[in-house]
């Protein structure tokens, strides 16, 4: 269930493939990154909880969604590695430009 307790199923008539979850999770993955690596109820956009999930899911579908959260979680910490590398970068360009502008002048 998600938080506003709409139901989802796991599993298709045997066949992991063909579960609602499963197509549900598979129409959800091109905006997973959007989603900030969360899958949301298609009724009510709840997160659903990740550990309540892992629980009650197949392993493949754990599996192919775990690995869009870890590319979200990994894609925000290159983000943020940039942004504190460019301030670091300006930082000491400033203090070369005022370092050689003051012995120039």
């Amino acid at each position: 269930q998600c938080p506003n307790g709409h139901f989802f199923c796991v599993a298709g008539a045997g066949n992991d493939e063909d579960g609602c979850f499963q197509n549900m999770l598979n129409a959800q993955l091109p905006s997973i990154k959007q989603q900030e690596g969360s899958l949301l109820c298609p009724m009510c956009q709840g997160l659903f909880d990740a550990r309540e999930m892992a629980a009650r899911i197949t392993r493949k579908s754990w599996d192919v969604l775990q690995e869009a959260m870890v590319e979200v979680k990994a894609a925000k910490r290159v983000e943020q590695l940039q942004v504190d590398f460019d301030q670091r970068l300006q930082r000491r360009m400033q203090e070369f430009l005022d370092k050689y502008d003051s012995e120039d002048g």
